[in-house]
């Protein structure tokens, strides 16, 4: 008997001043916060918390965690927090930074760090807290358990146990208010695609797809705007983005982001743009199979447009690409990029089964219209 499921341990605070009360979630007097290179210094938001908790703490700034964070980056912070006996951990950035801090914490008390993030093991419970600040609107990962990691080789993997979901997560638009519009928007879709892709998901339930579904309302009628300083906007977006992190959470990602591997591997395309390139072809391709879960979402979508037209004007209006040939991909590197993505454990958790065959016409023709 397959019974339903739903598990979520992180508590979330949301909204304007919800970082205000931020120390009361800290139990010791060391402290580490993981940041990335150095921008998210200019923001007010995170300069307000960095001095109010300066007063009251022992804080320890680590910095430096770049994009697709690697094993070493990892070991490198867990390194810090263990040699300074640090209990609380606050991890303030984008997708890379919190899984980088994530996936230190979670494998601290390993005796082989590395080979536990590598299998997925981990046997001795972590005691940090974790607190997660996002930066952005897409991640997802101020409330999921997984940490995307790139290895020696260069390859990204999924590191995920139930005990490596941040403990508290705020969610203050302040941090929104100084990202650049490109990057809310490319934020804001990948936080869409999640949503997409568990909906459609072999291991969606009812309560994912409740879910999936706000988390893109909040998206389409608040992406977009002409006010993008709009705090109350910025907040609907941070939520899309948590919802977001809860579906995939439980459902985990399928088509979409199998095949932009590729892309942010071997072209360096930013994971929001390999994500927002394929976005028309995924709307294309369930358009064209029959089953009332598409027909409900597609209603959802655009009850007049052509659903296709819709999401490509959509992503126009918010100035991201639309096609994968937005992002560099050349004809005679299809071939590659198409197997490379298929050979991917997520293609298989689709709600309907992907033919090879089927799958390749599609997408190639599409490519070369």
């Amino acid at each position: 008997m397959n019974l339903n499921r739903f598990f979520f341990p992180t508590t979330l605070f949301w909204g304007e001043g919800s970082t205000e009360n931020l120390e009361e979630f800290i139990n010791s007097k060391n402290v580490a916060i993981v940041i990335g290179k150095g921008s998210i210094k200019k923001n007010e938001t995170f300069k307000k918390i960095i001095s109010k908790l300066k007063k009251n703490f022992n804080v320890e700034l680590i910095e430096g965690i770049g994009e697709n964070p690697k094993i070493s980056e990892v070991i490198s912070v867990l390194n810090v927090v263990k040699d300074k006996n640090i209990k609380d951990v606050i991890a303030i950035g984008g997708g890379s930074v919190l899984d980088c801090a994530k996936a230190a914490i979670t494998v601290i008390n390993e005796d082989n760090p590395i080979l536990s993030l590598k299998e997925k093991k981990v046997v001795k419970k972590s005691d940090i807290n974790f607190i997660a600040i996002p930066t952005t609107c897409g991640t997802g990962s101020e409330a999921d358990q997984y940490a995307l990691i790139t290895d020696e080789s260069g390859d990204k993997f999924s590191f995920f146990t139930e005990d490596s979901y941040p403990g508290y997560s705020f969610l203050e638009p302040g941090f929104l208010e100084t990202l650049p519009d490109k990057w809310v928007a490319g934020t804001a879709i990948d936080a869409f695609c999640h949503s997409l892709e568990g909906f459609f998901s072999i291991k969606s339930n009812d309560l994912t797809d409740v879910f999936a579904i706000k988390s893109m309302e909040y998206i389409l009628e608040n992406l977009g705007s002409s006010d993008r300083k709009d705090l109350k906007k910025l907040e609907n977006l941070h939520l899309a983005s948590a919802l977001g992190g809860i579906v995939i959470s439980h459902t985990g990602t399928n088509l979409i982001h199998a095949f932009g591997y590729y892309l942010t591997k071997i072209k360096n395309v930013p994971h929001s743009f390999s994500n927002s390139s394929l976005l028309p072809f995924y709307i294309r391709y369930i358009s064209e199979l029959s089953d009332e879960k598409i027909d409900f979402f597609l209603g959802f979508l655009t009850p007049s447009d052509d659903p296709y037209d819709f999401i490509v004007s959509f992503l126009k209006e918010n100035d991201l690409p639309h096609h994968l040939r937005d992002v560099g991909l050349k004809e005679e590197e299809f071939d590659e990029f198409f197997n490379y993505g298929f050979s991917k454990p997520n293609i298989s958790a689709f709600f309907k089964k992907v033919k090879k065959e089927r799958i390749y016409k599609k997408l190639k023709e599409w490519f070369l219209e």
